[in-house]
């Protein structure tokens, strides 16, 4: 399952991680006028991305490279260490927009919540039809992400987790 991973390490799906891709925009009529709001997970900087990646234990140096490889950097280091489900569920928790979204700290309450659905609801639909190719989709669960098959249920197999041997059980 966790090589399923794999398939978000591209440069398309890697731009909607990191709040490159606009996934659409919201006009917003005002009395002093029409705002228009692009949609798209936080922005992240290539400081922003080393400071994702030790928070899931990966130092990375900020060393002026691209930012995607940052996170293909990133991405690896959760596949390798068996955590990239909550390293990829972050970049659509709350606490990312919270943390990094520019767009969403000038909102109320009510206009946060309805960003940040329309926001997350978008890209999950944009990165899966990237995946489409591959048969497989990104789901999200309660901080957590799984690729599946589609149309399957979510596998929970042994190999999300860490891998115990048959001595460890017993």
């Amino acid at each position: 399952m966790l090589e399923k991973f794999r398939l978000l390490k591209t440069k398309k799906v890697i731009a909607i991680l990191n709040g490159d891709e606009v996934l659409g925009k919201i006009e917003d009529k005002q009395e002093l006028g029409t705002y228009v709001i692009e949609l798209r997970l936080p922005y992240l900087s290539g400081r922003n991305i080393c400071d994702v990646a030790t928070k899931f234990g990966k130092y990375i140096d900020y060393d002026g490279r691209s930012r995607w490889e940052y996170m293909y950097e990133l991405i690896e280091h959760g596949i390798r260490f068996k955590n990239i489900a909550t390293i990829v569920a972050y970049f659509f928790s709350e606490t990312n927009f919270i943390e990094y979204g520019k767009e969403y700290s000038k909102l109320n309450n009510r206009e946060r919540t309805e960003y940040y659905n329309i926001v997350i609801n978008e890209a999950i639909l944009k990165i899966n039809k990237l995946l489409s190719f591959s048969g497989e989709e990104l789901v999200l669960g309660e901080n957590i992400a799984y690729i599946k098959s589609v149309g399957n249920e979510v596998d929970l197999s042994m190999d999300s987790i860490d891998e115990m041997g048959q001595n460890y059980i017993t």
